[in-house]
């Protein structure tokens, strides 16, 4: 590849191999990280997958299922559900000081990385993956200024978030006889959401 100056004496910048390979490529084999947020960056080693946010606070995503399986082009007949163990969570930016009353913030972050998915149509290469996750999320938008006049609520923007999980997974028989949260159709792009026990198809 050359540049340099407009003239008849271009400079050499690099191989067009070489440029190519400078170009941030944040996609991987087990997970479809088209619509990805910004910020979340993602790598793989065997079956293991890597996500962090790089120590950066970035926005809360829509949802807490951070390795989607890539759609697929035929139907496999696999059903993978996947559990997460939580490493640690915190919340940052909020303190509460009101005896006997447990920290509702806290238990918001307990439940947003604790939660299982499960893909119908699953690639193979699915069932023994394991993702490790350490990220962070700033949620100020989510609590905004509801929690600021509270006695013993101290709010300290930015709202933050920090997980650290693993997430394993393992092959099922059927994921509508699972305790999942969501369900999602690798081969059709369908998605099921758990609401009380009964998943409902979204539109």
């Amino acid at each position: 590849m050359l540049g340099g100056p407009w003239g008849d004496t271009p400079t050499r910048i690099a191989a067009l191999s070489e440029l190519i390979a400078q170009i941030p490529d944040n996609s991987i084999p087990a997970c479809n990280t088209v619509n990805v947020p910004a910020g979340l960056v993602y790598t793989q080693s065997g079956n293991v997958v890597n996500v962090t946010t790089n120590g950066q606070c970035i926005p809360l995503p829509t949802t807490n299922n951070l390795c989607e399986a890539p759609r697929q082009s035929s139907a496999t007949g696999i059903s993978v559900l996947t559990t997460t163990n939580v490493i640690s969570s915190s919340i940052g930016g909020i303190t509460i000081d009101i005896p006997g009353i447990p920290n509702p913030f806290q238990s918001f972050a307990n439940n947003f990385s604790n939660s299982k998915h499960c893909t119908v149509n699953a690639p193979a290469e699915t069932s023994s993956l394991i993702i490790n996750s350490d990220v962070c999320y700033d949620i100020t938008t989510v609590f905004g200024d509801q929690y600021q006049d509270i006695p013993g609520v101290t709010i300290t923007p930015p709202i933050t978030m920090a997980l650290k999980d693993t997430v394993t997974s393992q092959q099922v028989p059927d994921c509508f006889v699972t305790d999942a949260a969501t369900i999602y159709d690798a081969f059709t792009n369908e998605v099921w959401v758990n609401q009380n026990g009964s998943f409902v198809k979204q539109q």
